[in-house]
């Protein structure tokens, strides 16, 4: 992770740490070992998910409960405003529960649809999404240009 990536995300949240392989579970962990690449692991990502043409990246991982109360397992994207200037934000946040049976991947730019609709609430994502998938459902979530968030569909495991 890029400096002042890590710069951002240390000011943002002291606390947070990313989770450590061991922690997830089993079957998963075999999973994840395997698929890793230089551009997403088992708890980080790295794409273009607000469009300005630099690299973001989204972290999963966990929250001093002081820091946030509730739930402490949580999704940053830590967004570039520029070449050197980042924004970091919460995606999601989650309950704990560990061995954890969640992890991070990209999602492709193009049409996207929820479950059980007939095409017509279709979601065109212009930019990479973020991937969770937790158990057997699957959530994407992209950035809205217009609200300057990220918003969410459940997918059927895309």
């Amino acid at each position: 992770m890029p400096g002042n990536m890590h710069k951002a995300l240390k000011e943002y949240a002291p606390t947070f740490r990313i989770f450590k392989m061991a922690e997830f579970v089993e079957e998963l962990r075999l999973r994840l070992e395997s698929g890793a690449s230089n551009l997403s692991s088992y708890s980080a990502i790295f794409n273009d998910f607000n469009g300005d043409g630099w690299f973001d990246a989204a972290v999963y991982g966990e929250k001093d409960s002081a820091e946030h109360k509730g739930n402490p397992f949580v999704i940053l994207a830590i967004l570039s405003q520029g070449a050197t200037s980042y924004q970091v934000m919460e995606v999601e946040t989650f309950p704990p529960n560990k061995p954890i049976a969640g992890s991070l991947s990209l999602s492709r730019p193009g049409r996207k649809t929820e479950v059980g609709s007939d095409g017509n609430d279709a979601i065109e994502m212009k930019n990479y999404g973020i991937m969770v998938s937790q158990g057997y459902g699957t959530s994407v979530y992209y950035w809205d240009e217009v609200e300057k968030k990220f918003k969410s569909i459940t997918t059927g495991g895309m």
